[in-house]
């Protein structure tokens, strides 16, 4: 509009005549003093938008160094609980849990849906590390829980790596985490009459460690997602299913949401 206006001028001070040029000059400043004032409105708006995202991605990668370095302590809450000389694996109190728990929650500002989900997992895992009044792990579930928080972490970590630029390693590191979360649910519900908890290729035990887990449901996503059909069937089916499993169901349907096969 504006290159359009100015080559409409020179042909105004033909027709107008020799007092034209005044005018020509006139409205050619005024054109370009308004084109100037429209560029530096639009060239302030982007700077401070970018002013603002780079605030946030300065705050978004202190929030990874914290639950990173939070991860890494909860990890170690485990390790220290090893007796000695490759004993066994003595489950952790629940004060690590619930200091990570309020280090996620406080930054959970800063990091998306896909990171907290992970982070919730990760969470889950060490809480089922963890003994309590009405939970006490046997070591090999302990050492079960600690590899799953293990996995977790290098996926978190190789997430955040990409976030902040460099060249990815993994692609998509936590779906990986998503399949483990859906196969941990195929696992952790009794109902004999449906076959749950899974005892196929999709089981979570001593000798199938997470990356197994997540590379044979890769490898078979639909059996993942008919046994989580199956489990939420199960779960609308059971006598106690008038509001009991109604958070169970909804998690359910998510996890079916993300891991349909494409």
């Amino acid at each position: 509009m504006q290159d359009q206006l100015t080559n409409l001028l020179p042909k105004l001070v033909v027709l107008i005549g020799g007092s034209g040029g005044i005018l020509y000059w006139t409205l050619k400043k005024a054109l370009e003093a308004r084109f100037n004032e429209k560029l530096e409105k639009v060239k302030h708006e982007l700077q401070l938008d970018l002013a603002k995202k780079s605030i946030v991605f300065d705050h978004q990668k202190d929030s990874f160094r914290k639950l990173l370095s939070a991860m890494h302590e909860a990890v170690e809450s485990v390790e220290a609980k090893q007796v000695p000389d490759g004993g066994d694996w003595e489950p952790i109190s629940m004060k690590p849990c619930e200091r990570f728990g309020t280090m996620a929650a406080e930054e959970s500002l800063f990091i998306d849906d896909e990171t907290d989900r992970a982070l919730r997992l990760f969470s889950n895992a060490m809480y089922d590390a963890s003994y309590g009044p009405e939970h006490q792990p046997r070591p090999h579930e302990v050492w079960r829980a600690y590899r799953q928080m293990i996995f977790i972490q290098k996926r978190v970590t190789q997430h955040f790596r990409n976030v902040v630029g460099f060249e990815p390693a993994v692609l998509a590191p936590l779906h990986d985490v998503e399949l483990l979360g859906a196969c941990r649910l195929i696992n952790r519900f009794h109902f004999p009459d449906f076959g749950m908890p899974h005892k196929g290729i999709l089981s979570i035990n001593d000798n199938n460690p997470p990356e197994a887990v997540v590379a044979n449901a890769k490898g078979n996503r639909e059996l993942l997602v008919s046994e989580l059909e199956k489990l939420r069937l199960a779960m609308s089916r059971s006598p106690a299913a008038a509001g009991f499993w109604f958070d169970d169901i909804a998690t359910v349907d998510n996890f079916l949401k993300r891991i349909q096969p494409q």
